[in-house]
């Protein structure tokens, strides 16, 4: 008998890692019947026009919906990044595409090229994912110019 993903990730968590903490306990039970959220921190941000660029270091969590982080989860959540700039492009680290969060939190870099940002220019970072085969809500973090 072979174990899913998520029954492997609980028993390396729990076991191998000594956790062994009933929350995390708690928190993989209510995953399994789909109580799951994907939290971005901050939501939104501003910045200023201008010719620098900008950065900001945004924070994807897994969590149940009562705001219990999932660190059992060691698993793939899809990143991308899109700009409504006509001079500066926004990008992301890690690179769009699926990335593997780490005890339920994966920490992502939005950047804004050094280029001509003007007011009401937005960059936005969508996380989405898909979990014992519950599809989570997307979240966003925009960075709005003014």
């Amino acid at each position: 008998m072979s174990m899913t993903d998520g029954q492997q990730a609980l028993y390396e968590h729990m076991v191998c890692n000594g956790a062994g903490d009933r929350a995390s306990l708690v928190s993989f039970i209510k995953a399994m019947s789909g109580d799951m959220v994907l939290n971005v921190s901050p939501t939104t941000v501003s910045e200023s026009a201008g010719s620098t660029g900008f950065t900001k270091t945004i924070t994807v969590t897994l969590e149940t919906a009562n705001g219990q982080v999932c660190s059992w989860y060691n698993g793939p959540v899809t990143l991308a990044i899109a700009d409504t700039s006509t001079a500066g492009v926004a990008s992301i680290s890690p690179a769009a595409g699926s990335h593997d969060m780490t005890d339920g939190v994966l920490s992502v870099t939005l950047m804004g090229s050094a280029a001509s940002w003007v007011a009401a220019d937005t960059a936005t970072l969508t996380v989405s994912g898909s979990i014992f085969g519950y599809t989570l809500t997307s979240e966003t973090c925009k960075v709005t110019v003014s």
